[in-house]
């Protein structure tokens, strides 16, 4: 319990000056028309616990679009994983991602996919989805340039999550973070490169986020708001 207290008062010291900020009402400020638009596929990059989600849920709230977190299906299988071992359930989990957001942009619906993206052939299916229904695709990367908030953030899940069936697939520590980076074998770079494979199709807007500054929603939506309105 005493241990509890601790991290819990760590936290708060930590957390309290990033996230307490006061919410502006961005779409007074930077109007997006989305009517009589194509619909939108939006497909957030970026290595765990690095804010990701945080702006996924914002801009999920701003444009009143369906967001699909990978957490969650992720989340729903694992209490089956264990009884079918030979399953690729990364591979199914994305399957299930793909059949939701299928479901939401044929009902007109724009459509927020929130997960790490780390390999192409994840960006390519979510390509192909946007294409088959005449969806822009906006890839949205996210990193935080603050080591020790990143940290506290991982920190804030892994408390969060403890005793929870989403405890056993989370990463919830910055040694969970280096580990998995290290499996990864840096095939997340597959977007940074200065010349696309020419068989990944480029998507129609790309943007990257410092998810460490105050402003980083407001300059997302400052970008959004000039692609969908010139």
């Amino acid at each position: 319990m005493k241990e509890k207290k601790l991290v819990s008062s760590f936290l708060e010291e930590n957390l309290e000056d990033h996230e307490s900020r006061p919410a502006k009402k961005l779409s007074d400020i930077f109007p997006i028309n989305l009517h009589d638009k194509q619909q939108l596929v939006v497909c957030m990059k970026g290595h765990p616990g690095c804010g990701k989600s945080m702006i996924a849920k914002k801009l999920a709230q701003y444009l009143k679009a369906a967001l699909v977190d990978k957490d969650d299906m992720v989340t729903c299988f694992s209490e089956v994983k264990g009884q079918a071992p030979s399953i690729d359930w990364n591979h199914l989990t994305y399957e299930a991602m793909l059949a939701f957001a299928s479901t939401q942009l044929s009902i007109g619906s724009n459509v927020i996919l929130d997960s790490p993206l780390a390999h192409k052939w994840i960006y390519s299916a979510f390509r192909d989805l946007a294409e088959r229904f005449g969806a822009k695709i906006l890839l949205l990367e996210c990193f935080c340039s603050n080591e020790e908030l990143w940290k506290s953030w991982l920190m804030k899940r892994g408390f969060e999550d403890q005793g929870t069936a989403r405890a056993r697939d989370q990463i919830g520590s910055w040694i969970q973070l280096q580990t998995q980076l290290l499996k990864y074998n840096e095939c997340w770079k597959w977007s940074e490169v200065a010349v696309w494979d020419q068989n990944l199709k480029v998507p129609d807007c790309h943007i990257k986020v410092d998810t460490s500054l105050a402003d980083a929603f407001e300059t997302i939506v400052k970008k959004l708001q000039k692609e969908f309105n010139d």
